[in-house]
């Protein structure tokens, strides 16, 4: 009798990297210590530059240890577009885009988490490396602007029923909020939350 199907569970979190160059090897270990340090999680890297000088160096981490998966884009696109793809190519409720993996990488994520779990907890966090963690059908929903992945917490904050991020100094808030209602003028500051 042939085993009964089964569909394996989603993972509870995606850590998204994205890769505009060929990653060093220090880039690759610390990748796969990431992996190791979260079971749970799904690393997706996603290649946003020229796919001919990508490809190799995606081809061997797909292969490698860290049992990542790989996507690489037809043509060079932005950060923001990158972002955007990852997020939608996310198989799991909550992201954490990771500028690059780093030591400490993993304990970093599981702060992020237990604050997202939380009684209460909104739908953004961000650490002091440039990490953040959302939930992913919340970013798809936002509206998409150019520079989009460096304002994600103003964007969080105008456009979700969420605390703002902390550590954001008064200039850069009135310099962010200003680009948001210029570039955000034809869209209504609506709460999706």
């Amino acid at each position: 009798m042939p085993p009964p199907f089964s569909v394996p569970h989603p993972p509870s979190l995606t850590l998204l990297l994205l890769l505009d160059a060929q990653p060093d090897r220090a880039w690759g270990e610390a990748l796969q210590a990431l992996s190791a340090g979260l079971p749970d999680a799904e690393p997706l890297v996603l290649g946003h530059g020229p796919p001919d000088r990508l490809a190799p160096a995606l081809r061997a981490l797909a292969a490698g240890p860290a049992r990542s998966r790989v996507e690489l884009g037809t043509q060079a696109q932005g950060r923001t577009a990158a972002l955007v793809a990852g997020v939608r190519a996310a198989r799991s409720p909550w992201v954490l885009w990771l500028p690059r993996p780093e030591a400490g990488a993993a304990e970093r994520a599981r702060d992020l988490m237990r604050r997202a779990e939380a009684p209460g907890a909104g739908v953004y966090f961000r650490d002091d490396s440039g990490a953040c963690l959302f939930r992913r059908d919340t970013l798809l929903q936002l509206p998409r602007i150019p520079g989009m992945h460096g304002l994600l917490p103003e964007l969080f904050a105008r456009h979700v029923a969420a605390p703002a991020a902390p550590g954001l100094g008064r200039l850069r808030r009135a310099y962010v909020a200003a680009a948001c209602t210029m570039g955000l003028g034809w869209a209504p500051a609506r709460r999706i939350a």
